[in-house]
């Protein structure tokens, strides 16, 4: 072990890149050997040897043993906040993360290795160890990093495996922590489409949470809707007898707009069988079905919401004070205004500009939309 009082600059750099390099390479007898030979309590050296410990963490459980057993503090952050059970909880090896390093480029760069060898993936499992040693040493397990964002967060945004989001429910993290966007880990793992962990967290969370909102006013259920997961809908759906399912955002967009946006026929369906209000709109005046005509959302989507009795002659409450069919004019498909016409859209409706659906069809270069106005013209 060293005996200097001090190292300079020259050499704390000279020690980081060194240890960079061979936990990178899963050198363990020279991981083993650097850790042997410095005083691991040195405060020089805190801030390479947690850059070491957390490369360890995402990469290598017997590495980053090797850190804990010459007694590091497991819950040394980086200078991002983060802790080595952050980085593991992650599920996922630190190439992509480390090639946008000061490494990149070099030697050493680990995007440069994965493109010599195209085979080499790294499992989940080498996190899941670590996860599990770490827990074990008492890492903190609802530390957060300076955003908020806690070990479980983590691990449902990143790779959002399903066995480390156990671990850390099991040792009992706090499920309701928010990141500083004001979300729970349920909340993301709605939001991406996790049926698993949304089915585990909801095991260990009071009904009530899921009235918690995001700080964009986005509840579990309208990112479950955003996500196209139609499972995810139905387990936080049948999560409790009290869900708000007209709950609208700061936009005042509820799930049945989002789920219509994203295109999920299915989740429209499940809305409206459970009663969603479609008359309801958002700051814009636009309902579900002014969105859906405005996204493009294919006909079925319209006839859904068509046929639950939306307003088919909405208009919005902005400047142009278009109707719904003036936007399928511009965002729909032929088949669609057809059938708008059809259910009864009022082709004589003016915009905020003084303009109907056909003038507007006309302005756009919307041909087979034009004819299709002047065949309705033509009919005595």
């Amino acid at each position: 072990m060293t005996s200097k009082a001090t190292m300079t600059s020259t050499e704390i750099d000279d020690f980081d890149d060194a240890l960079y390099t061979v936990v990178i390479q899963r050198d363990h007898a020279a991981v083993q050997a650097m850790l042997a030979q410095v005083d691991i309590h040195s405060p020089d050296l805190q801030q390479p040897l947690t850059s070491g410990f957390l490369e360890a963490a995402g990469r290598d459980a017997s590495i980053a043993k090797l850190f804990l057993d010459a007694n590091f503090d497991v819950n040394a952050r980086d200078e991002d906040g983060n802790t080595a059970l952050m980085v593991a909880a992650r599920g996922e090896d630190t190439y992509v993360f480390d090639s946008f390093s000061d490494h990149e480029g070099d030697e050493c760069d680990p995007l440069c290795e994965r493109q010599q060898h195209p085979d080499l993936q790294i499992e989940f499992i080498e996190s899941l160890h670590n996860v599990e040693q770490l827990l074990a040493h008492g890492a903190a397990v609802d530390a957060a990093n300076h955003t908020g964002s806690t070990a479980l967060l983590q691990a449902v945004t990143a790779s959002g495996q399903p066995d480390i989001v156990r671990l850390l429910v099991q040792a009992k993290c706090n499920v309701v922590a928010i990141d500083d966007k004001g979300c729970m880990a349920l909340h993301h793992a709605a939001l991406r489409g996790q049926a698993e962990n949304v089915r585990l967290l909801l095991t260990v969370h009071d009904p009530q949470d899921l009235q918690v909102t995001t700080a964009d006013g986005d509840s579990v259920l309208y990112l479950a809707c955003t996500s196209g997961n139609v499972d995810v809908v139905n387990l936080v759906m049948a999560s409790s007898a009290h869900l708000h399912v007209d709950a609208a955002n700061e936009d005042l967009q509820t799930p049945l707009m989002t789920a219509v946006i994203f295109e999920s026929l299915e989740i429209v369906q499940r809305l409206i069988q459970a009663h969603a209000d479609v008359t309801m709109k958002d700051s814009f005046g636009m309902t579900a079905l002014h969105h859906a005509v405005y996204s493009g959302a294919n006909i079925d989507i319209v006839a859904c919401l068509v046929d639950a009795k939306s307003d088919i002659n909405n208009t919005c409450v902005d400047d142009m004070a278009n109707t719904i069919l003036h936007d399928a004019v511009t965002g729909s498909s032929l088949e669609v205004v057809a059938y708008l016409v059809k259910s009864g859209a009022a082709v004589d409706a003016v915009n905020g500009e003084g303009k109907t659906a056909a003038m507007l069809a006309h302005e756009v270069g919307r041909q087979d939309m034009v004819e299709f106005f002047e065949s309705l013209a033509a009919t005595p």
